[in-house]
């Protein structure tokens, strides 16, 4: 997310001193490895703070999970970093595994209070928008992308783009209808926190 190191106060307030931090990568959000803890700025602080006190106690049959380090005053997030503790591991194309961990995932959240991040459609201007909001919400619509598209979306004009576009309206149309209490986590949220690198690695 961002090349800039974790300023020196940042790494202080995780209790992080006379450690030099190592750049990590696009795999752990462009975070910074000090010793057994990786600090990565938040583009979100809402759905960082709710990511970090929902992985901090959640337990998944056979997942790994990077658990939040919180700071010495408590917080999850300082100045617009965050602090996960580091997991040794490679992504691998593993995708039935994935699936299968989605499932499991979706099971162990399944009872958990919906947050108000994913009730909030994207606004403009669509620079500042977060994918994964958008995502979400989309996935959800009667009309898949329309909030996107609201909120500045450029049009695609790429032949991948517009073969995506098309495999995603085909996919909308096996869509069957989910009931749920209507506060509960979302399946399509636990299958995003399944790929992002702050909630498994390796």
């Amino acid at each position: 997310m961002s090349s800039l190191e974790p300023p020196q106060h940042v790494c202080s307030t995780f209790g992080l001193r006379d450690v030099q931090p190592i750049p990590l990568g696009a795999d752990w959000d462009g975070g910074y490895r000090c010793g057994d803890v990786v600090l990565s700025r938040v583009a979100d602080h809402a759905r960082a703070a709710w990511s970090a006190k929902v992985r901090e106690t959640l337990t998944v049959d056979g997942v790994r999970l990077a658990r939040p380090v919180r700071a010495t005053d408590g917080r999850y997030v300082v100045s617009g970093w965050r602090a996960d503790t580091y997991i040794v591991g490679t992504s691998e194309p593993r995708h039935d595994e994935v699936v299968s961990l989605s499932l499991r995932l979706h099971a162990a959240t399944s009872q958990l209070e919906r947050p108000r991040f994913l009730m909030q459609p994207p606004v403009a201007p669509w620079a500042d928008v977060d994918v994964f909001v958008a995502a979400d919400r989309a996935a959800w619509e009667t009309v898949p992308l329309r909030s996107a598209r609201a909120a500045g979306a450029p049009d695609t004009v790429t032949p991948d783009g517009r073969k995506s576009l098309d495999l995603i309206a085909q996919l909308a149309t096996f869509r069957k209808p989910v009931h749920l209490r209507t506060s509960s986590f979302t399946a399509t949220c636990s299958a995003r926190c399944c790929s992002r690198a702050e909630l498994l690695r390796g």
